[in-house]
């Protein structure tokens, strides 16, 4: 009687285990890129707006899966543990919430004004010391 409840608990916690795993490999793979494009930016390889645009697009690449990544986790953590899965889980959720509205609107509105040269009008948006960003 229990044994189609158990085999398909068994297939969702295989699936979750295989998105974790995906999610991570993506995570890790875009933060490897943001690397490269990092170093390329410090050695002068890459200039504005190209530098910008890599650097904004692999972070952005990073936050979602990286949720993923930790929702999996929660769901793989023992119940006496699950208190600390739960906050990394909340602790992600508001990184990747603060880090995707800002590099969307890099990518989608100081760059291209910028490019513009109308970047004047956007300084509270550009990611510098005193901007809101």
């Amino acid at each position: 009687m229990h044994l189609p409840v158990l085999q398909k608990q068994k297939e969702l916690n295989t699936t979750i285990n295989k998105v974790g795993f995906v999610s991570g490999i993506i995570a890790f793979v875009s933060t490897v890129a943001y690397d490269i494009v990092q170093l390329m930016q410090v050695l002068v390889v890459l200039h504005y707006p190209l530098d910008e645009i890599l650097i904004y697009g692999t972070s952005l690449c990073i936050a979602i899966p990286f949720v993923l990544e930790i929702l999996a986790l929660h769901y793989a953590t023992p119940g006496g543990k699950k208190y600390w899965s739960n906050a990394a889980l909340i602790f992600s959720v508001i990184y990747s919430t603060f880090v995707t509205a800002n590099y969307v609107v890099q990518l989608a509105t100081v760059i291209p004004m910028k490019v513009r040269s109308a970047g004047n009008e956007i300084n509270i948006l550009e990611q510098l010391p005193h901007s809101l960003f």
